[in-house]
């Protein structure tokens, strides 16, 4: 648990700052309200108060963001359209004259 005085990190249990002293007290991320040092969740909303925010990962190098760019449309490949077509007179759903029930929900 991070002192809010002096930033000194501190095992979870503690109650009060190893290094200045300071009583320690859980700061919500969501809503910043503090909370005793015991507490899984916030009493101002509710949150978990050992989540963290998920950490960013570091954009790539300018050097090979600018490489990849530029070979875009050889690491995509072509696109081409295509039409699905089915044989299956059941297919759509419609009942057969002969049949009792529907081929595609059997109803």
């Amino acid at each position: 648990m991070l002192c809010a005085k002096c930033r000194h990190d501190n095992p979870a249990a503690t109650k009060f700052c190893g290094e200045c002293g300071a009583r320690l007290a859980a700061v919500c991320a969501l809503c910043s309200a503090s909370n005793p040092p015991g507490n899984r969740f916030c009493g101002g909303c509710g949150a978990a108060l050992g989540a963290r925010e998920p950490v960013r990962a570091a954009p790539p190098p300018r050097h090979l963001a600018e490489r990849i760019l530029q070979s875009r449309a050889a690491l995509e490949g072509e696109r081409k359209q295509v039409t699905a077509r089915s044989n299956s007179s059941s297919s759509s759903g419609r009942r057969r004259a002969a049949s009792r029930c529907c081929g595609t929900c059997g109803t």
